[in-house]
């Protein structure tokens, strides 16, 4: 069995075998592999694998300038792009002072748009032949040339202002959505009103009511309290007896489980043409066997 462990303090101990950390950079263990990455000892081509993987953890290794003076190009081509995105962030000064005499055109574009990066390191980048890089030193905000800074602070302005006119439009836009599902909302047919009452009161507690209160519902004539009382368990039966004389209330009870056999029969001698006292009744738990039968 593989000791994650001993192979943590392997890929951190400076005396341990380049081949040895070369293995090691292969652990499916993540710390493993950021400690071969921080080694002194680790081959260049390690360090460049794991650098694609652990970017900033590069930094923490105490040989990589070394690394750097020995091997100028040690990050170029497909290995750049491991560090292209972080040194537009806070690095290291070595970092960018790398970059800026790095062959790599990728490296010098990615350290014009850091704000720590020197009025010295522009000024070096300015013998550079490429004019994406003259165009992004000129608009850095360490290029000291009034003119050009005040039409990169004009730039600036424009585009902040820009961006609110943008977002105000944006607003508006959401103002406008709001506004017009509002209205859309005051003509919703009658009938999605009376099933989202009806979903709602399913889950409605009567538990906290008191029996007055009750039956002051039930002697509302409210068609959709009398049907959302029907339905709860918790309601008397003397409740649903009185139910059972309001007319048409009758059917909202036909479910109820609190129903006495004799309630029960009473509903099924009503006229029921369309079988629905029936079927809410033979689904109801308290029918006993022999009307089932």
């Amino acid at each position: 069995m593989i000791d994650v462990l001993e192979n943590r303090k392997l890929a951190q101990d400076e005396t341990t075998a380049s081949n040895k950390l070369r293995e090691l950079a292969d652990s499916t263990d993540l710390i493993t592999r950021q400690n071969v990455l921080v080694n002194p000892n680790v081959p260049p081509d390690v360090l460049i694998k794991l650098a694609t993987e652990f970017p900033k953890q590069v930094f923490n290794n105490p040989a990589i300038d070394l690394l750097l003076l020995e091997t100028p190009n040690l990050f170029s081509g497909t290995s750049a792009n491991a560090l292209c995105s972080l040194l537009k962030r806070e690095v290291p000064h070595r970092m960018i002072e790398y970059a800026a005499n790095c062959a790599d055109e990728r490296l010098k574009l990615a350290i014009l748009m850091n704000p720590q990066t020197s009025h010295s390191v522009l000024a070096r980048l300015s013998q550079s032949a490429s004019y994406q890089i003259q165009e992004a030193k000129e608009l850095h905000c360490n290029f000291i040339n009034n003119k050009l800074t005040d039409n990169y602070k004009e730039f600036v302005n424009a585009k902040i202002q820009q961006e609110i006119l943008e977002a105000d439009q944006k607003y508006q836009e959401i103002l406008s959505n709001i506004n017009n599902f509002i209205k859309v909302y005051e003509y919703i047919p009658n009938s999605i009103s009376y099933y989202s009452i009806q979903r709602i009161g399913y889950y409605k507690d009567y538990s906290h009511l008191s029996k007055v209160e009750i039956e002051k519902m039930a002697d509302s004539g409210n068609w959709q309290e009398l049907q959302l009382l029907g339905i709860k368990s918790n309601i008397p039966i003397s409740i649903l007896e009185k139910m059972f004389d309001n007319g048409n209330a009758y059917i909202y009870i036909a479910s109820n489980p609190n129903l006495t056999t004799d309630l029960i029969r009473k509903l099924l001698a009503l006229p029921d043409p369309r079988g629905s006292i029936a079927s809410k009744i033979a689904f109801n738990p308290s029918t006993p066997v022999e009307i089932l039968e």
